[in-house]
């Protein structure tokens, strides 16, 4: 018997010796969770890709989802699991990341929790960075290779819920962010060289004329005058004999103008 064959019997059995795996399948969750989710740059800084993902995640986690026999609702305990998969999440919430995942990375993995009997009795939702679909060698088998804080860990297809975009060859779905890298990283530079060009341009409003020459301390003097008749008078100016004010013209065109070639 291989080694691979021992691991996929303590993970079949559902007799007391397999109870210490369990124990420390359970060690994996607490006191914490040690499959962290982190955070997106890309749904953080993108406003387009951001209210994609929400809508999507969102309508599909707003679907009702029930387990039906016969034509006729059922309702046990594992049809359950998918309104309260675990102590921390509602089933939206569940469904929403898990699509989520799906959009942004092109996976959603979630491991199943055991009891005693080898009943599921909850659903853990994982890091999509952390999890690789692999082969094992020998018997062809789909297997999971799970990075975790504690080292690295092996589930089978059997134990994981996988939902993937389309792929090609393996089993890992394609991510749509990284379909859109292009896009999104000249997006990114535009909206920077956008902000660059405003912080560096002049930011003056008016051009002030005078009729004479006028020494710094004038000038300034000048130009204090200007600045307070401005702002006590609701941005009204009175203008005077000998001065010419020009208020200088700022057209924006939108970004969109951009990109047309």
């Amino acid at each position: 018997m291989s080694l691979w064959d021992k691991i996929k019997g303590l993970w079949r059995r559902g007799e007391p010796q397999s109870s210490s795996i369990h124990e420390r399948f359970r060690s994996w969750f607490e006191p914490h969770n040690i499959f962290t989710v982190r955070q997106s740059n890309v749904l953080a800084t993108n406003e387009t890709i951001f209210a994609a993902v929400s809508r999507l995640s969102n309508s599909m986690a707003s679907l009702p989802i029930k387990l039906y026999q016969n034509y006729h609702e059922v309702k046990t305990f594992p049809a359950d699991l998918i309104n309260n998969p675990n102590p921390n999440m509602t089933g939206f919430d569940f469904i929403r990341i898990l699509e989520t995942h799906r959009n942004t990375a092109g996976n959603g993995y979630a491991l199943k929790e055991y009891d005693m009997n080898y009943q599921v009795r909850a659903l853990w939702i994982l890091d999509p960075g952390k999890v690789t679909p692999v082969i094992e060698s020998t018997t062809k088998e789909l297997w999971y290779e799970i990075d975790g804080e504690k080292g690295r860990y092996y589930v089978h297809n059997m134990d994981m819920v996988h939902v993937k975009h389309i792929h090609t060859a393996g089993y890992a779905g394609i991510s749509p962010i990284d379909v859109l890298r292009n896009t999104v990283d000249f997006d990114a530079k535009v909206k920077q060289f956008s902000i660059d060009q405003l912080d560096g341009a002049v930011k003056a409003s008016f051009i002030l004329k005078v009729a004479t020459n006028l020494n710094e301390v004038k000038k300034k003097e000048v130009l204090e005058s200007f600045a307070s008749f401005y702002k006590e008078n609701g941005g009204v100016l009175i203008q005077e004999m000998g001065t010419d004010i020009t208020p200088i013209d700022r057209k924006l065109k939108p970004r969109h103008f951009l990109y047309k070639s």
